[in-house]
């Protein structure tokens, strides 16, 4: 992999911490790690590969559905990057009853009151952000973060988003997290994918307010 010079922090702040790519037959899983500038890894982020050139990606067919579980009054994860054209299954581990909605047109749906039985999956079709509440619950909030590029992931607990089968090629790199008040893919970097592993590694800029500082404040339906 020939990675292009580091570009400087945008306005947003937002730096990608570390990023590998192993590749296989022509194909990369590529590793994504993202830590603030404590060394702390960020969790909930949504991380997209675009390609840059060649044949726009094709639509998903055949993909296993995405999940957004409901455990212990909350969506879980909190915030889901998926490809469009993607489904996404909304099961309840509560033993309460759930209305999960979403007034994000051209996304918009609404799952009414339910438990036990699990609705069928929705398809997002179009990108964008979703942002879901439950009309029983008001506290609860998360977000699906649908994208035009198949090549998807979210950070889990440690920071880390694996994508599976990237094609070796050009790419842009893109990461958001919804509780930076800026719910849009930020471009943080370019490079390409040749059949070489390498580790790229970066940091959020000093001084950004990073999405695990709660004096940012999350936002609240009031402000959607």
């Amino acid at each position: 992999m020939h990675h292009s010079k580091q570009m400087p922090p945008r306005r947003s702040g937002w730096i990608v911490a570390a990023l590998a790519a192993l590749l296989a037959r022509g194909a990369a899983a590529v590793t994504v790690s993202i830590i603030d500038e404590t060394g702390t890894p960020v969790s909930a982020m949504a991380v997209v590969l675009t390609a840059l050139a060649g044949d726009p990606a094709p639509p998903v067919v055949g993909t296993p559905p995405y999940v957004v579980d409901q455990v212990g009054l909350a969506f879980s994860p909190k915030v889901l990057v998926i490809p469009a054209g993607a489904q996404v299954r909304f099961p309840n581990s509560d033993t309460v009853s759930h209305h999960v909605y979403s007034f994000s047109r051209p996304n918009n749906f609404e799952l009414p009151l339910y438990k036990g039985t699990q609705p069928a999956p929705i398809r997002f079709d179009s990108p964008g952000l979703v942002t879901m509440g439950c009309n029983i619950h008001d506290h609860m909030l998360g977000y699906v973060i649908v994208v035009a590029s198949p090549h998807v992931a979210t950070t889990n607990i440690d920071g880390i988003a694996v994508i599976d089968n990237v094609p070796a090629g050009e790419y842009q790199l893109s990461i958001v997290h919804t509780e930076t008040r800026d719910p849009n893919l930020q471009v943080v970097d370019t490079f390409i994918l040749d059949g070489s592993a390498e580790t790229v590694v970066y940091r959020l800029s000093d001084g950004a307010t990073t999405p695990n500082d709660d004096s940012a404040g999350s936002l609240s339906w009031d402000e959607y």
